[in-house]
């Protein structure tokens, strides 16, 4: 067990502090004891975007004070299979008066390996963030000390998903040059350059068909989700689809009373502040070669045409409702709500 791996647990810890330990953790995982070694809680990076998400910077609805645990007396292989089942990578063992003996870390994405390619969409220029991008690209904004790049690579590793394609454009030697080639994230990440802006959609068509043989996930880079990504794939699956676009729900309450009325101008009601139902384009997608292939290549094309148009070419379409914490970083308000 590293020892960057735990922290003690006292009353003057802050959440910035946590972060702080978190990060030289490495492997996303920090167990906080207290001065006995007795375990008191853990945080994961998941916990860390969760937090983000709901916008608390609250110590206690960030520590999962109720972690999973086993006994260190476990076999390697018992442990093993506990994680597995439970899709666990991170399992804290403990002997019987719960002091922390050991950590248990599956590497290398062991719990889940995907093949599935997840091209991510990191050229725009992010106009509508102002002077904040005009030295960074916006995927490289950092929230909480890290690039919102790196939060969404996160949350594909974490359950198999190391394939990655970054289409880029836009100061793209800064995010090359912190990413690389992703070993330090636990990927494997290749790029494509767009020469000119070919919208949300284009630059998809720069990739090899032998590099998305397998149904791939489009992604834009400016998203910080909480979304089951593995579910989404099965969806995709089991509907039998050539293309899934994940949307969501929202409600717009009206502020203004509606007033409706025949064609004679008789008064039929009146709806005090209505709520409207709506669902949303998430800008999380899975598409397969038949829909890459109806783009021109090098050509501007945005992912919502890019499905109107696989509707009239009469491929299966179909959409996937997330309920998960879902927030996309586009305007200088946006940002600026997540960075304080």
């Amino acid at each position: 067990m590293k020892d960057s791996s735990k922290i003690v647990f006292h009353d003057k810890l802050t959440f910035p502090d946590i972060v702080k330990y978190l990060k030289l953790a490495k492997d996303g995982f920090l167990a906080l004891v207290d001065s006995n070694n007795k375990l008191i809680g853990v945080v994961t990076d998941s916990d860390l975007r969760r937090a983000i998400l709901n916008q608390t910077t609250t110590i206690k609805e960030l520590i999962n004070f109720k972690p999973f645990f086993l006994h260190h007396d476990l076999s390697n292989q018992e442990i093993f299979d506990f994680s597995l089942q439970n899709r666990i990578k991170h399992i804290p063992l403990v002997d019987n008066n719960h002091i922390l003996k050991d950590i248990f870390i599956q590497k290398n994405n062991q719990l889940k390996i995907r093949e599935n390619k997840v091209v991510v969409m990191v050229g725009g220029l992010g106009k509508r963030l102002g002077h904040l991008t005009k030295k960074t690209p916006k995927p490289m904004l950092k929230i909480m000390g890290k690039p919102i790049l790196e939060y969404i690579i996160e949350s594909f590793t974490e359950e198999g998903f190391y394939k990655f394609i970054f289409c880029v454009n836009y100061k793209h030697e800064i995010i090359k040059n912190y990413f690389k080639q992703g070993k330090r994230f636990g990927a494997e990440i290749s790029y494509v350059f767009e020469k000119n802006k070919l919208g949300t959609a284009g630059a998809i068509s720069l990739i090899n068909d032998k590099d998305t043989k397998d149904p791939f996930f489009v992604v834009n880079g400016d998203i910080l989700s909480l979304v089951n990504y593995n579910d989404i794939l099965s969806s995709y699956i089991l509907s039998d689809a050539d293309a899934l676009m994940c949307v969501k729900q929202n409600n717009y309450t009206n502020p203004y009373a509606v007033v409706n009325f025949d064609d004679d101008n008789n008064l039929i009601s009146l709806e005090e502040k209505p709520v409207t139902t709506f669902y949303f384009n998430s800008g999380i997608y899975i598409i397969n070669n038949s829909i890459k292939s109806l783009l021109s290549k090098n050509k501007p094309f945005d992912m919502p045409d890019l499905f109107t148009k696989a509707k009239l070419n009469n491929k299966i379409v179909k959409v996937h409702h997330i309920k998960d914490n879902w927030f996309d970083v586009g305007t200088k308000e946006d940002f600026k709500k997540f960075e304080n």
